[in-house]
């Protein structure tokens, strides 16, 4: 957090920001502080929608940030009554619509809000829904994805360059994730860093400026997900300086593994991710104007954006 970044208080809103076309393209529902003590994403959000005012960019979608438990957040506390990260099953969605709200519990209060938000934007027409859920832990991390084992998710997830985290989700019951399964559009989960780290608050800029439900459009250059801007100074600057942090956290984490040889425990894929829409060709990377050789982005191939780089990390 700088210095000039307000600090959270009682006129924090729950909307943190939104721009781009209310209906017709894709739309980008960006989740953050499900957890009241993971900060960053908020912050993230904050910086992003601060630059899409000052530069007015002719966006392809409609981008939208919202304030999970915001009350959760305002305290410093990971949840007040319960974990809110718990709350979206079909059967716990289905309890809180025929339950009395004057009998919520803080959580489900956090709830309502927040479903409400998203269904204002969900009864518009868009090309597609995908939401992107911003997450940190409280010990020292790299970032990950971890998402639901759908097709198009996994395609999002690769599409963000960092290691994928297959097998989680079996332990959990109720992640904001089934959401996007009981409603019909596409979740996937970054976990940026540790809770209070700047580096944690740049990887969720740098995926926020991906912007998969945003993309421009494929004759764009490769860096211009979000747009272009009115006033002259280009957005991909922006990403691409945003985007160092994430890449070069995630490739740090796999020679770190690699590294580690025999070690036991889980370990990142040799191999690279394929996209399942790909032509099948080995991975055809570019490095990202301005960042430097050693920060990649997947060039497009001719069905697809191709191979990612990303790592999969397996569960047992």
């Amino acid at each position: 957090m700088t210095p000039s970044e307000p600090a959270f208080g009682a006129d924090t809103p729950r909307l943190v920001g939104s721009a781009g076309k209310a209906q017709g393209g894709p739309l980008l529902i960006v989740s953050a502080a499900i957890h009241g003590n993971e900060p960053a994403g908020v912050r993230a959000l904050r910086r992003v929608f601060a630059a899409l005012d000052e530069l007015e960019p002719e966006l392809h979608g409609r981008v939208v940030g919202l304030i999970g438990n915001r009350g959760a957040l305002l305290a410093g506390q990971r949840y007040r009554d319960s974990d809110l990260n718990r709350l979206w099953s079909r059967r716990k969605l289905a309890e809180l619509a025929s339950g009395d709200p004057a009998a919520d519990t803080a959580e489900q209060k956090e709830q309502r809000e927040l479903l409400a938000a998203i269904e204002v934007e969900l009864a518009q027409p868009h090309a597609e829904v995908v939401h992107l859920d911003l997450h940190s832990t409280s010990g020292d991390s790299p970032p990950f994805i971890v998402q639901n084992g759908d097709a198009r998710s996994l395609e999002l997830a690769r599409d963000l360059g960092v290691p994928v985290l297959h097998g989680l989700l079996k332990n959990l019951d109720g992640t904001v994730l089934e959401l996007g399964a009981a409603r019909g559009f596409t979740s996937i989960v970054l976990e940026g860093g540790q809770n209070e780290a700047e580096t944690t608050i740049e990887h969720h800029e740098s995926a926020l400026w991906a912007a998969p439900g945003a993309r421009a459009p494929p004759r764009a250059h490769r860096a211009q997900h979000l747009g272009h801007s009115r006033r002259g100074r280009d957005l991909p600057a922006l990403r691409d300086r945003a985007a160092g942090a994430l890449h070069d956290a995630a490739r740090l984490q796999e020679l770190r593994a690699r590294r580690a040889g025999s070690a036991a425990g889980p370990r990142w894929s040799d191999r690279p991710a394929r996209d399942p829409q790909s032509d099948g060709r080995a991975g055809d990377h570019a490095a990202l104007p301005g960042t430097g050789a050693g920060r990649l982005l997947p060039r497009a191939t001719r069905r697809s954006r191709g191979l990612s780089s990303a790592p999969i990390l397996r569960l047992p």
